[in-house]
């Protein structure tokens, strides 16, 4: 059942404690996310977003969305000891709605070049935009954990990562991928990002298991992360992205730099504090309104690129090194 969120203009699937099943924007709101150039420390990580919130004029009830990034797996009472830490944060934040924790989140271990600590590596809020002609949306990462429950007799096949298993394992979360997706009101051609975090083959898994279903999706690809779960004996997880507008976050002394998909050219609309930069759209679509652009271009804290339209896709952006020429 999805719960609005009193103050965030979002509403949420019912998770466990350490995160909400998924989140949806509310008309006339859209989710935006952000990526951190460099990852920090997560409590830092929270001071980061608290900062970038006020600078763009929103509040800390605009937080519905965290991906962390851990140095390995933990144990089932290690996971359920960091949340606690985590979730204190969330609470003293003000954004527990009664006694649930509304805010989705994917954590997950990178296999090469772990952080010595749990890092923050991105996050999503929530700002307003009556311009835009669809929902937004973010489904929560799940592992093979059976659904609701935080305990090692529920995960799925512990220890056994033949392919048989594994198969198995995507199976069930692609089954409540699609759950959630839909239990947020949503469908599969909201969604532009793919996501999938294992260290195992998907060869045998991606084609008939992953993008089979996926319908209008399978065209963004899917976007495999050489990273583990965060608990030890889950080996498969997925999260599912429908936005429309991505940000690179910086250092705070440095610049700040946005991108959109076509779909997301009405949100140009919405005007940050000063930090906001020219779209990168992709080859074929619409240029940034000259609204939009002497905006960007009166910001002194702004960067531009030369020809977008050969920049690579936002969702490229997101996951690929890349260049950004200061004119």
């Amino acid at each position: 059942m999805l719960i609005a969120h009193p103050k965030g203009h979002y509403h949420f699937l019912q998770g466990i404690d350490p995160y909400s099943c998924g989140i949806i924007a509310d008309p006339g709101y859209e989710i935006i996310h952000v990526t951190l150039a460099e990852a920090l420390p997560w409590r830092a990580g929270f001071e980061r977003v608290d900062a970038h919130l006020t600078a763009e004029g929103r509040d800390r009830y605009a937080l519905c969305g965290m991906e962390l990034r851990s140095p390995a797996p933990f144990t089932m009472q290690g996971f359920i000891d960091f949340n606690s830490e985590y979730c204190t944060v969330l609470q003293e934040w003000g954004l527990y709605v009664g006694n649930l924790n509304p805010v989705a989140r994917t954590n997950v271990a990178p296999f090469y070049d772990p952080p010595a600590e749990p890092v923050l590596h991105a996050f999503s809020y929530i700002i307003p935009n009556e311009q835009i002609d669809r929902p937004t949306l973010i489904v929560a990462g799940a592992g093979e954990l059976l659904e609701g429950t935080l305990v090692e007799k529920g995960i799925i096949r512990p220890g056994d990562t033949s392919p048989e298993s594994m198969r198995e394992k995507a199976t069930y979360v692609m089954q409540v991928m699609e759950e959630r997706l839909l239990g947020l009101g949503g469908h599969w051609g909201l969604v532009d990002a793919i996501d999938v975090y294992t260290i195992y083959p998907v060869e045998g898994i991606h084609e008939d298991i992953i993008l089979a279903p996926t319908g209008p999706a399978r065209r963004h690809g899917i976007h495999w992360y050489y990273t583990r779960p965060p608990i030890i004996d889950i080996d498969f997880e997925m999260d599912l992205h429908g936005v429309v507008t991505e940000r690179i976050l910086l250092a705070p002394q440095a610049k700040h730099l946005s991108c959109q998909s076509p779909a997301a050219h009405n949100a140009a609309t919405y005007p940050g504090a000063g930090c906001r930069a020219d779209s990168f759209h992709r080859a074929g679509s619409a240029a940034p309104s000259s609204e939009f652009s002497n905006r960007a271009s009166a910001s002194s804290d702004t960067e531009k690129v030369s020809n977008p339209a050969e920049m690579p896709s936002p969702r490229a952006l997101r996951y690929a090194s890349f260049r950004v020429q200061i004119l």
